[in-house]
Order: C-alpha cells, then sequence, then structure tokens
C-alpha cells in the first residue's frame, strides 16, 4: 500500500533545475559590471585590499548573500557593487542572470552580467578597507588574448592533520562500512586553472574562467 502523496511530490518540486544541496555550500553573487568610457567597453575588475581573506586576487564585484539584507540573490550583486564601489544603486543596472558555480572549495557561485551608468571611472569611490584600486580592462582584450590554462591535482581525504600533526578522522569510512578505497584518502582529480595576464596583473580562477565563458559568447 502506498503511504505517500506521490502526486503531492511531483507538485512539489521546483518548476525549474536548481542546484541540489545548495544549503551546503557558501552561497555567493557576483556581479560582471560593463562600463562605457568614451566610445570603449570596459570590464570592471577589483583587486582586493590588504587584510582581507581575498588579499590581492582581482576579482568582480560581489559577496555572500545575505537573507536579512537581501530578498532575491540580484539583490546581493547590486548590494554588494554598491559596497565596494560606491556607486549610487540607481546607476547599477543587471541586465540578465549568467551561470551558477559550484566551486571545489565548497561555494556556489551565482554571476549576473550588468552595466555601470557612469560616465567615466572617476565616479567610482573605493571602499578601501575592501577594495585596493579597479582594473578596467577593454573588453577588445579578452576577446583577442586566449587565457593560459594550467592544471592542479585535487584529492579526497576522510581526515586532516591538526596543529601538533595528529591524524584526526572526519569521516569514519570504515566503521560505517563503506567500501575500503574510501577509508583513507582516494580520487586524484584534475582541475583547470585559467590565468589572464593583463599589464602587471594576474587574472586567474573563478574570474578568469567566468570572463573566459563570457568572452566566447561574443568572439
Amino acid at each position: 500500500m502506498v503511504n505517500f502523496d506521490y502526486n503531492l511530490l511531483i507538485r512539489n518540486l521546483p518548476s525549474y533545475p536548481g542546484i541540489l544541496g545548495r544549503s551546503k555550500y557558501f552561497n555567493s553573487v557576483v556581479l560582471v559590471p560593463f562600463l562605457e568610457e568614451k566610445g570603449e567597453l570596459f570590464l570592471v575588475l577589483e583587486k582586493r585590499a590588504q587584510g582581507i581573506k581575498q588579499e590581492g586576487e582581482i576579482s568582480f564585484p560581489g559577496g555572500a548573500f545575505d537573507p536579512v539584507q537581501d530578498k532575491l540573490i540580484r539583490d546581493t550583486a547590486i548590494r554588494e557593487t554598491q559596497e565596494e564601489l560606491g556607486i549610487p544603486v540607481e546607476k547599477i543596472k543587471i541586465d540578465k542572470r549568467f551561470h551558477t558555480i559550484i566551486h571545489p572549495n565548497n561555494t556556489c557561485i551565482d554571476v549576473f552580467i550588468g552595466r555601470l551608468l557612469l560616465d567615466s571611472r572617476r565616479e567610482i569611490i573605493l571602499n578601501e578597507k575592501e577594495v585596493e584600486k579597479i582594473v578596467l580592462v577593454p573588453v577588445d582584450f579578452f576577446r583577442s588574448q586566449k587565457p593560459d590554462l594550467y592544471r592542479i591535482e585535487m584529492e579526497f581525504r576522510s581526515y586532516h592533520l591538526n596543529r601538533k600533526g595528529k591524524k584526526e578522522t572526519l569521516f569514519p569510512a570504515q566503521k560505517l562500512g563503506v567500501p575500503r578505497k574510501y577509508w583513507d584518502k582516494w580520487g586524484l582529480y584534475e582541475h583547470k586553472v585559467f590565468v589572464y595576464k593583463y599589464k602587471d596583473e594576474t587574472i586567474w580562477g573563478l574570474t578568469a574562467e567566468i570572463i573566459k565563458e563570457l568572452v566566447e559568447l561574443i568572439v
């Protein structure tokens, strides 16, 4: 005898595919902002300030979704851009949602595409606690310059070493009765890393990956 309402399950399924297990990830949002200046189109990137987690890295404006301040994830993109670049909300135009990235560092990143409705970069007022400087790169640079490709290896482990170098079990695979190959460490996965060099700056990682995917749509 069926002890649950299958039709209720079907009705409760999302109307479009989402991210399975999204709640277990650190959820963040970035905006890929375009700026037109003197007839040329630029991507606006930030070099993160010293002393914060991403110090020295080149990235797009963005940050963590805040369920208190943000009704929608697009609100996060606007709020973070306004906070980091000092731009009035009415001059931040989001045009479309791009992709969602699940990164191996346990982060889920939603990407939006938009424009800064400014006459020039001089209207940007940096939040110096978060941003060291802005890096404006002509879109044509990315259209003509393919990124370099590197690879790193990643591995799963059922343990970690504490500060004293002692092994501490995180996932008791043997006690749980899972196959032996998961008792210690397993899987050696290759992760691609894209890198652009622009003047003295290195644009790499997720930022470079987003740019690469975006540029492929306009080349």
